[in-house]
């Protein structure tokens, strides 16, 4: 990370999540229009990518980014966004000249620019291939494979894909959960009967799934005919005709799921490397909504060999041409055993919480601080920024110059009653702690008078 960060030339993130995941999200009952505002606010995190000095293009706005940018140290990030918005945030940009300015302005006299995005996609690549041709533009990927290998990350990143490859890879031959890839959901009854005449609870898993949405869990001891399990499977959206992986489930009683996320360099001569360790945290819904970074996670039992994993599945991805970001989630069962579950081929839901640390505390930020990591915080007595700092500025990071407070990370749903937080303590329990008392000044249930 040292040296992505010490880059000369003019940097561009276009976080164009929509442009890779939207077809699978606008399998939910709603219509495009609402998937698409559900989901166009979650660019605010590229706020804390890659240091101060940068570009930052978004579906939509970034409420308050200059107030955000300016209390936490990226007063030179700059935003732009669409002023006809689409799920194909690529081709806005080509589409609208002021956004190209921005990145050609970006590129400076020189004409050279990195271009960081959230996921790399086809349509990335013809943005690459027209700045390069139609606008003279030097354009470097530091975080994107080629073109000829973007079939690669689009394999890994699925559930079928995932698991050929770390069955061929690893050395542990049960690291991933006894499982079954069906051709389609049609298909995927017989292995979930076999896996609860077993005794054992199973996960359906769509192919394309993305933050927990496409799994369905069926619990152990359920008494389930085969007209019941068809009609589950008819009735979840996001099971459509394409493959299905049916998965043992894997009961972990301490809901431990930690992930690992790697770096792997285009320079074949650079090992992939490991940024961060987490812990995931999710909704009652089984949905993610963040992540636990704590010194407390590396010293776990199971950490090594999930190091080692990652480590092994980053090589052997930069010997296919991979490059980038991936992570490796997991989950640990009652005995302390470690299982695999799937790998985010691209920057991930705590990248943006390590980078803040690495920039703002310094590299070796784990020996003196824990952070929590939550998209949604419930905030319905506050509507604007400024009403966000009278109730919340005491706390807000740095507390008194101390290494520990309250980042806002998000404001852009604060008008649906949210918004996102980091958490920074010197400790697990102070990050905590901290975290409650931003939980109870903005609980609108308790008299002003009695928040504290």
């Amino acid at each position: 990370m040292d040296k992505k960060n010490q880059s000369k030339c003019g940097r561009v993130v276009i976080f164009n999540h929509l442009e890779g995941y939207f077809d699978f999200l606008a399998r939910s009952d709603a219509d495009d229009t609402l998937v698409f505002r559900k989901w166009a606010d979650h660019g605010d995190r590229a706020l804390f990518w890659l240091g101060d000095r940068k570009l930052v293009i978004v579906s939509r706005p970034i409420t308050d980014a200059d107030r955000i940018c300016r209390h936490w140290g990226y007063q030179g990030t700059q935003v732009a966004a669409p002023e006809k918005p689409s799920c194909r945030l690529s081709l806005d940009i080509l589409r609208e000249n002021h956004l190209i300015q921005a990145v050609i302005n970006q590129a400076g006299e020189d004409g050279v620019v990195e271009l960081v995005p959230y996921v790399a996609t086809k349509f990335f690549y013809q943005l690459v291939s027209e700045l390069r041709a139609c606008y003279g533009l030097e354009v470097r990927l530091p975080e994107s494979p080629e073109l000829e290998n973007l079939w690669l990350r689009d394999d890994v990143d699925t559930k079928a894909g995932f698991r050929d490859l770390a069955t061929r890879w690893l050395e542990r031959d049960d690291i991933l959960p006894e499982g079954v890839v069906t051709p389609n959901v049609g298909q995927a009854g017989p292995a979930i009967k076999r896996f609860l005449s077993l005794g054992y609870g199973c996960v359906i898993k769509s192919n394309q799934g993305v933050n927990g949405m496409g799994n369905l869990i069926i619990q152990a001891n359920n008494d389930l005919k085969n007209d019941d399990i068809d009609q589950l499977l008819k009735e979840n959206n996001y099971f459509q005709d394409e493959k299905v992986v049916v998965e043992r489930y894997i009961p972990s009683p301490d809901n431990i799921f930690p992930s690992l996320e790697i770096f792997v360099p285009r320079d074949l001569h650079e090992p992939p490397s490991i940024t961060y360790l987490s812990q995931q945290l999710f909704d009652g819904n089984g949905y993610f909504e963040g992540v636990w970074i704590g010194r407390e996670l590396l010293e776990k039992l199971w950490y090594p060999e999930l190091a080692h994993a990652g480590v092994q599945m980053g090589k052997q991805l930069q010997s296919s041409g991979y490059v980038g970001y991936f992570d490796l989630d997991a989950i640990i069962d009652e005995a302390g055993k470690l299982y695999l579950l799937e790998i985010n081929a691209r920057r991930t839901g705590g990248t943006h919480v390590h980078e803040f640390a690495y920039e703002q505390i310094g590299r070796l930020y784990l020996e003196c601080v824990d952070l929590l990591n939550y998209s949604h915080i419930p905030c319905e007595t506050s509507t604007e920024f400024y009403e966000l700092e009278l109730q919340l500025g005491d706390l807000f990071f740095p507390i008194n110059g101390e290494q520990r407070g309250v980042v806002i990370s998000s404001t852009s749903k604060l008008i649906e009653g949210s918004i996102g937080c980091i958490f920074i303590g010197a400790s697990y329990a102070d990050a905590q702690d901290i975290e409650l008392r931003v939980r109870q000044r903005l609980d609108k249930t308790i008299p002003a008078q009695d928040r504290p």
